[in-house]
């Protein structure tokens, strides 16, 4: 192994732990983030409407108007576009 092979096999072992560990970071910020969500929602005065509208399939288009993790279903919608599905039904 040549001395720049083994420089590029280092470099690229540091990059993948660093992956890693963002990867960890962003899982341990999303698990608070859904605790945070999930006391909000225990202690929420709308659960009755909330329930009817996930049995009906309706949440996508009236959430908005009563939950109060509304926004913060929007701030994560807006760091991960690929949850536009919320607004689109």
């Amino acid at each position: 192994m040549t001395t720049q092979t083994a420089v590029q096999k280092l470099i690229d072992t540091f990059a993948d732990w660093l992956r890693y560990c963002r990867e960890l970071n962003e899982l341990y910020e999303m698990n608070r983030v859904l605790g945070d969500m999930e006391r909000v929602c225990a202690h929420c005065l709308h659960k009755r409407r909330c329930d009817e509208d996930l049995a009906a399939g309706t949440s996508p288009k009236h959430y908005q108007e009563y939950c109060p993790n509304a926004p913060t279903i929007k701030r994560l919608q807006r760091l991960d576009p690929r949850q536009e599905y919320l607004h689109s039904q």
